[in-house]
């Protein structure tokens, strides 16, 4: 009985249910939307073969002050001047778009609470020219993290700790990612990065979930490296930052990755052995573009 009275309740009341069983109304039964992310931001994991561990939230990111059109102008700047690419978006567009982005994931109650997490609006530029994506790697983004990381933290320094990218960078196919550069082809794109957003899943299991969530999100690589440009401030702050992976970039085969780990004295590049195993301080990212 106790049951039956909580779904008269659930329906709406006794009058409402005597109108149901006379006719006068229907009912239309649904699945109910399962969420996606957790009140932290970061993605329930639903049945998952590979290894994910609870995460560790001492390793934290704050969340930038990002409203005004200066605070987007501020980071567009910093985007430019490292990398020495226009990326030919305006503070207003940029702002705009991103505001676009936040309500179609907020309006979602299966991805809303995503934005509970660190969320940074980022552009990709566009992809210019036929060298290689190791290439470009080596040569113009990661010297522009060192440019950037170095004005953030005058006293620190950027360590690249793997010299060699030529031919030694590829894209995982279940990452989603090769949709990214293709539209990267066509025009610079604006997206939010959401760093943590996978925290304690292992390399196997970010790219495992991926196709589990809504088409828009896409496994992080390429734009970790962007953000990193564009907010040293906030993913390279302390060593109590997390491990960032940039989990849908392979370097050489499928048994390694990349990953950004901040220290108080340095910012490390490096290449990980972590495929298989997951870590509390481990995060690999998700991009949100529309």
């Amino acid at each position: 009985m106790g049951e039956t009275e909580a779904l008269i309740n659930i329906l709406g009341g006794q009058r409402i249910a005597l109108d149901i069983l006379g006719g006068q109304l229907e009912v239309e039964v649904r699945e109910a939307s399962v969420k996606l992310f957790d009140k932290y931001g970061r993605h329930i994991p639903h049945s998952l073969k590979s290894d994910v561990c609870d995460f560790d939230r001492n390793f934290r990111l704050n969340q930038p002050e990002i409203a005004t059109e200066t605070d987007y102008a501020n980071r567009i700047l910093r985007l430019h001047s490292n990398l020495g690419i226009n990326p030919n978006v305006t503070c207003f567009e940029f702002k705009q778009e991103t505001e676009r982005l936040l309500r179609l994931i907020r309006n979602n109650i299966r991805t809303a609470n995503i934005v509970n997490g660190a969320w940074l609006p980022i552009i990709l530029p566009k992809w210019e020219g036929t060298r290689g994506l190791g290439t470009v790697l080596g040569e113009q983004y990661l010297k522009a993290i060192g440019k950037s990381y170095k004005k953030a933290f005058p006293g620190r320094t950027f360590c690249n700790c793997e010299k060699s990218f030529v031919n030694k960078v590829f894209i995982a196919s279940n990452s989603r990612h090769n949709c990214l550069i293709e539209r990267m082809e066509q025009e610079a794109v604006i997206g939010i990065y959401f760093p943590t957003a996978l925290q304690g899943f292992s390399i196997d299991a970010s790219q495992e979930c991926v196709a589990k969530l809504p088409k828009e999100f896409i496994l992080s690589g390429l734009d970790a490296i962007i953000a990193m440009i564009m907010y040293p401030d906030i993913l390279a702050r302390d060593k109590d930052t997390p491990c960032l992976d940039l989990s849908a970039l392979f370097w050489q085969d499928n048994r390694c990755s990349f990953y950004f780990k901040a220290r108080d004295d340095r910012l490390e590049f490096d290449i990980s052995g972590r495929q298989r195993d997951a870590h509390t301080w481990g995060s690999s990212g998700l991009l949100f573009i529309g």
